[in-house]
């Protein structure tokens, strides 16, 4: 779609010197011309500045800007707006979505950590139960809708999020042009999506109505169900994969021990406890990741960003320090690192992926983490 046209740049010119003996006025007095003709840089492709209203009386005002708080809605349709772009990018693109998402706030700097944190949250949460809200929009509102950004983010609302109709619709109503529904009874489509939740496996196969309730893929369902698992275990393992993880770090057992680590990240006023498997594993209570990045401790190398579950990989992998060992998927190379420290730095341990951007920063890490590369 065409984006909105740049604003044109009134040309600059030099004032006339007044001829000898005349009266000091304007160097650029307004041009003849019919009614409304452009000057001063607003005209019918520009509008003059408005009338301060009483509010903003001894304000100093901004040209050509009538300045007014948004309602609470419009917030709401502003950072629905902004959700689905994020979202559209990450679909669009063939990269990992973290790697994504960083390129799309690039271009949004000015965006408050908050709001990003609830355009992830957002994004994550419609990737993480996809397979339930296409599934929900198939039986709800129709299969034409069922990959659109738009309404994967309406399903996640009402089906994983709980919101209402009485919610959702005021601000479907005041969402910016370019994501303007043509639906022309946008309503009763929430509204049916809201009765479909509690309904959605009724009818099919139990394999089947416990993967597309958690999100699983069918085969992998059925691959649990061979492996002995019972419909009850599958759909509570497919309802914790579909939580959000905690931040989680892992310590640096080179460069400090977990107390000691724990220590000082609370100095850096981030409190953590300790993992329930990996004797490596810090979870954060209160703090961003942002908060994490700035801290000294990271800085230091004392930390990385982990999840529990690739901590104990490397631990189980248990390399000893004269082994020669390869990380076939490497990607950031956070288990490389993790892999490195087991073997105290000593050994062999090539790193491999298929996208080498994303080894690109492994030396770097490496380097902060005391370990040779």
């Amino acid at each position: 779609m065409p984006g909105p046209r740049p604003d044109r740049k009134t040309p600059i010119s030099r004032p006339s010197r007044p001829k000898p003996g005349s009266k000091p006025g304007n160097p650029n007095p307004r041009p003849p011309g019919k009614p409304g003709a452009r000057v001063s840089g607003h005209g019918p492709d520009r509008p003059a500045p408005a009338t301060p209203s009483a509010k903003s009386a001894g304000k100093p005002a901004r040209r050509g800007v009538v300045q007014r708080q948004l309602s609470p809605v419009e917030i709401a349709a502003q950072r629905f707006a902004l959700q689905v772009d994020g979202l559209i990018t990450v679909l669009a693109e063939r990269r990992p979505a973290d790697a994504t998402m960083a390129a799309f706030f690039r271009l949004h700097k000015g965006l408050p950590e908050a709001e990003r944190g609830r355009v992830v949250n957002a994004i994550y949460g419609v990737l993480r139960h996809r397979i339930r809200l296409a599934a929900l929009l198939d039986e709800a509102v129709g299969s034409g809708v069922r990959d659109e950004p738009r309404w994967l983010l309406i399903a996640y609302l009402i089906a994983v999020r709980g919101q209402t109709a009485d919610r959702i619709v005021p601000v479907l109503s005041n969402l910016p042009p370019r994501h303007v529904f043509r639906e022309r009874d946008i309503a009763s489509a929430v509204g049916r999506l809201r009765a479909t939740v509690g309904t959605l496996a009724d009818g099919l196969p139990p394999v089947e109505g416990v993967a597309v309730e958690t999100s699983l893929p069918l085969w992998f369902a059925h691959a649990l169900v061979a492996d002995g698992l019972s419909l009850d275990e599958i759909h509570r393992f497919g309802e914790a994969i579909g939580e959000p993880a905690p931040l989680t770090l892992r310590i640096n057992p080179i460069r400090a021990p977990r107390e000691a680590v724990r220590a000082a990240l609370r100095r850096a006023e981030i409190e953590t406890e300790p993992t329930t498997l990996s004797p490596w594993g810090l979870v954060v209570q209160k703090a961003s990741p942002s908060d994490v990045f700035a801290s000294e401790p990271f800085k230091s190398g004392w930390v990385e960003v982990q999840d529990e579950g690739s901590q104990l990989i490397s631990l189980m992998v248990d390399p000893k320090p004269t082994w020669r060992v390869a990380d076939a998927c490497a990607g950031g190379g956070g288990k490389t690192l993790a892999l490195a420290a087991i073997m105290a730095n000593r050994g062999e341990l090539v790193a491999l992926d298929i996208a080498l951007n994303r080894l690109q920063s492994l030396k770097l890490r490496a380097r902060r983490a005391g370990l040779s590369a």
